[in-house]
Order: structure tokens, then C-alpha cells, then sequence
């Protein structure tokens, strides 16, 4: 079973950051975040709320139940069941920040905030999953 500082951890390695960086983005010092992930101590809601805004799920931050991204855009379009939203988001953080790696390019401040309201334009705007498929491509092109 994960701890909450473990999910933590695991989001600052998704997001390609040091504890460090990580620490800065939501305004803790470096040991606070260290004290985080090792469970030492637990985070304040204002952490897990800024967390959430760069959409991860909250429920997942304290629980580890359901996915780490959030479900987004499933209240405003009713076309994709919320599995396919979820693997969706994944598959957008997983291929861009791959092209960020491979182009050597340093990861935008504001990368997650970013991605998730295109996935969740594009969510909004596919009628298919095909469609979403392409559309999510042609982002990605342009990063």
C-alpha cells in the first residue's frame, strides 16, 4: 500500500522535477517537500490544492484510491466514458513530456495547468475517440 507521501513522490517524477523545483512551483522550502514525501509530515490542503489544479485527482493525493489525473471534462461533454478520459490525459502527459525529453527542451512553469485544459478542450470538441486521437496529434506536433 502507497503512502500519501509516496503518491507525492511519484507526481513530482511525472512532472520531471527535482524536490527542489517542486518545492518552489507550490511555495514550500525543499525540506518541507523531502518531509512530505518521506511521511514525515502530512501536506496542507493548500498543497494538495495546487497540486489538483495542475490536474491531479485529490481523492488519489490522499487516498492512492482511483487514477492520479482527474477526470476532466466528462461534466461537460458527455461523449467518452470517464476510463477513456483518464487513460486520455495520461497518454497527453506521457507523449509530451516524452517530446520534451527527446528535444531537450526545458518543461514550460505552467506544463500541467496547460496540458489539461487543451486535453480538456479537446475532450470537449471530439465526437469520437478517433477524433480525440487526432486532435490530441496535432497538439503534439506543435509543442
Amino acid at each position: 500500500m502507497t503512502t500519501i507521501g509516496d503518491r507525492l513522490r511519484q507526481i513530482r517524477l511525472t512532472l520531471n522535477k527535482t524536490q527542489d523545483q517542486i518545492a518552489k512551483d507550490i511555495s514550500v522550502g525543499k525540506a518541507t517537500w523531502q518531509n512530505y514525501e518521506y511521511g514525515t509530515t502530512q501536506p496542507s490542503y493548500a498543497v494538495l490544492e495546487d497540486l489538483s489544479k495542475q490536474g491531479f485527482d485529490m481523492n488519489w493525493m490522499i487516498s492512492g484510491k482511483g487514477g492520479m489525473y482527474q477526470n476532466i471534462g466528462v461534466a461537460e461533454s458527455q461523449n467518452f466514458p470517464s476510463e477513456f478520459t483518464t487513460l486520455f490525459l495520461q497518454k497527453a502527459y506521457e507523449s509530451a513530456l516524452k517530446i520534451y525529453i527527446e528535444k531537450a527542451i526545458t518543461i514550460p512553469e505552467k506544463f500541467s495547468q496547460n496540458l489539461f485544459q487543451e486535453v480538456s478542450q479537446i475532450l470537449k470538441t471530439a465526437s469520437t475517440e478517433n477524433e480525440a486521437d487526432l486532435l490530441l496529434k496535432h497538439y503534439l506536433n506543435r509543442l
